[in-house]
């Protein structure tokens, strides 16, 4: 965010001198030395406190992310959505700051400018800033990203600067949509009509849902109802938490201490409320049903991203090899559409991945059989999907690892060598599927004679035909199609290995070595790579 908050100043620095050049140069009277001092020094004020409290709310957010109940994602539409919840949380948190006193003692800050201008848009309320910061929570448990979060309501505060001036007069059918000058300007008034009107941060729609709209008409009246007439900036910060504290003091009774300090501005006990000004901190029924609504919609867009979104959304999770990530993106799709081929495969190969990496054979059981249903069925959908019949095959090869049948495992080698050839049916160059055929060969070939007997005599025969040559002719045509796949080659010397050709096993492992790690396994991979180099290594000084 560094280069945007530097950007950003430098936009406002070159605004602010642009109006007060045009200001000197036609005697507008807009700006005035002290005011425009202090509105500085409160900036400045106001820029420090700004980041400390972004930064500590930042890690809050962090905190409480891993507990978000559901994924919000980061497509187009989550930033949509992101950017209406965000202009409805300035609209209320705005309208709350006129609302209660508590908050009015800090958002005054804004208001006691009796001049309208460019620097009084850096006239920050700053003490408030941890309170506004940290309501943003609730976006987070949402599932927003704490990023997304922090960037929105940067560039919705960036928007509202604009909003400061008088150069600016009326800007036609934009009226009808954004929070302009013209309106804004009628929420610095200090006259009795324009009174709490207009709290829109980008959009003015809030306020025309729940009747806080009104346009300007008369020139406006800056400031206060009660004018401060001060520059002084510690009396600036100050003034309205002093005489707080005043009626607190005179308080008779706890129920009063609690109207002077969380109700309207203004509040005395047993008088009513001022024209235009609510008596209640909370909108009305009315208005809190039409929030509602507009946040159970915003859920429902959410969850109703695209499925052609969520896999785009899925895919950047398995490119950062976040397993998780994408496996909540391919749910959300096949919750909307159960006969998504693609996410029934992509998930199926996800199952798969956590049943290799479980350490618990329940575990590893569960998974698998996860992963070989949806396989399956995304087969049937599309028999023509090579990558669902590679899931197949995986999910097929852990459930051979867990199976305690020894006829289990040996139909489980059927139906993937029967798997593998469809795939090269399909497409004759898919490595995958040759590096299937490389290890169904070395897995028969490695049988010994015992295990071929009890095959043959208990379980209706040994598939016939497989050899560590057709192993290592078809691993060899894997490595060709894909050369940099670390598998592919501790599959080749596996094969070398198994049929006594140490010195070739070695140099196959010794290049797997060098390569560089592309898959979110390879690490273990070539961990093993290193074990079978130091055995093989062991009998071939042996030979």
């Amino acid at each position: 965010m560094s280069t945007y908050n530097i950007i950003t100043a430098i936009c406002f620095i070159s605004s602010i001198a642009l109006e007060a050049f045009l200001d000197a140069r036609e005697n507008l009277g807009l700006y005035e030395k002290k005011d425009t001092r202090a509105n500085i020094i409160l900036a400045v004020i106001g820029v420090i406190v700004n980041l400390i409290a972004k930064g500590l709310i930042f890690s809050l957010f962090l905190l409480v992310e891993p507990l978000a109940v559901f994924d919000a994602g980061r497509g187009v539409l989550s930033w949509i959505v992101l950017f209406l919840l965000t202009d409805l949380h300035f609209y209320l948190f705005h309208w709350l700051g006129h609302k209660s006193r508590f908050f009015w003692a800090m958002h005054v800050i804004h208001h006691s400018s009796p001049r309208y201008n460019l620097t009084t848009a850096i006239r920050t309320p700053f003490t408030n800033c941890f309170f506004r910061i940290a309501s943003f929570t609730p976006f987070v448990l949402i599932g927003f990203d704490p990023i997304m979060v922090v960037i929105m309501d940067s560039l919705l505060i960036s928007f509202t600067f604009f909003q400061h001036t008088e150069m600016v007069k009326k800007l036609g059918w934009l009226e009808y949509v954004l929070s302009t000058p013209s309106h804004h300007r009628v929420h610095h008034a200090s006259d009795e009509k324009y009174l709490d009107k207009n709290f829109g941060g980008v959009l003015i729609i809030w306020d025309k849902l729940f009747g806080t709209f009104k346009e300007e008409e008369e020139h406006p009246t800056y400031g206060l109802t009660k004018p401060l007439d001060s520059n002084n900036v510690v009396r600036i910060i100050f003034h309205e938490w002093i005489a707080m504290a005043h009626d607190v003091r005179h308080a008779r009774n706890l129920k009063e201490v609690f109207g002077y300090i969380f109700l309207y501005p203004g509040w005395k006990p047993g008088v009513k409320s001022a024209k235009g000004r609510q008596t209640f901190l909370f909108p009305s029924v009315k208005n809190a049903a039409i929030i509602a609504l507009f946040i159970g919609l915003s859920y429902s867009f959410i969850n109703a991203q695209s499925p052609t979104d969520l896999l785009k959304e899925g895919l950047v999770g398995e490119e950062s090899h976040n397993d998780q990530l994408a496996y909540q993106y391919y749910s959300q799709i096949l919750a909307l559409n159960p006969n998504h081929t693609e996410a029934l495969w992509r998930a199926s190969r996800i199952l798969s991945n956590q049943s290799g990496r479980s350490s618990l054979k329940a575990d590893k059981t569960r998974f698998a059989q996860q992963a070989d249903e949806l396989a399956v069925k995304s087969i049937r959908l599309n028999p023509g999907c090579k990558e669902a019949h590679l899931a197949h095959i995986i999910a097929l090869g852990l459930l051979s690892e867990v199976a305690s049948s020894p006829s289990e495992k040996l139909q489980h080698a059927k139906t993937i060598k029967a798997e593998a050839e469809t795939i090269v049916q399909l497409d004759s160059l898919y490595a995958p599927a040759y590096y299937v055929l490389g290890k169904w060969h070395l897995e028969i070939a490695k049988l010994n004679w015992a295990e071929k007997l009890a095959c043959n005599v208990l379980f209706g025969g040994v598939p016939k035909g497989a050899s560590y040559e057709k192993s290592i002719q078809y691993f060899e045509r894997a490595i060709t199609l894909q050369p940099g796949y670390i598998l592919f080659h501790y599959g080749k010397a596996s094969a070398l290995y198994h049929s006594g050709k140490y010195d070739l096993a070695i140099a196959v492992l010794e290049k797997a070595l060098r390569l560089p790690h592309t898959e979110p396994d390879d690490q273990v991979r070539q961990k093993k790579c290193q074990n079978l180099l130091k055995e093989t290594r062991q009998l071939y000084t042996k030979a």
